[in-house]
């Protein structure tokens, strides 16, 4: 497994007007087949080729909103009011997951973590799945950074 927790903030006195997390394949590679496969606060993307299944997860958008609400490193401006925005903010493809943020002001801190399992294919094993189903906040104290 691998993960990557991402946090910035503005220098002092600055905007940040929009920025992306993303976690994408090397240019040129593909796999045969991928689909989301989200819930139980996990945006997760499932690919697969004839030998391996892999799931590159995040935080789902519900989790998100929630932890904007709560001032727990999700911008304020964050604001996903229409269900196109609701279902079409965090973007998947065959290249890979995107999470687009929008304005941060410079007392704010933007924190996305991304995590990918993989394992050799065996039809109706979601142990991929179940690895990257983590809050931030474990991924973190599994390294002693919490």
């Amino acid at each position: 497994m691998l993960g990557a927790v991402f946090r910035i903030k503005p220098n002092a006195y600055h905007q940040i007007s929009t920025c992306s997390f993303s976690a994408s394949w090397k240019e040129g590679y593909s796999w045969e087949d991928h689909g989301a496969d989200t819930g139980e606060n996990l945006e997760a993307v499932e690919y697969e080729n004839e030998q391996y299944r892999l799931h590159i997860g995040t935080q789902e958008k519900p989790l998100i909103m929630r932890k904007r609400n709560q001032g727990d490193m999700i911008p304020k401006f964050l604001a996903l009011n229409s269900d196109f925005e609701k279902y079409s903010f965090i973007l998947h493809s065959d290249q890979g997951v995107e999470v687009p943020m929008i304005q941060m002001d410079s007392r704010e801190i933007c924190q996305v973590h991304f995590l990918i399992a993989w394992k050799r294919k065996i039809e109706g094993d979601i142990s991929t799945w179940l690895a990257v189903d983590q809050p931030t906040k474990e991924i973190l104290k599994e390294e002693d950074i919490w």
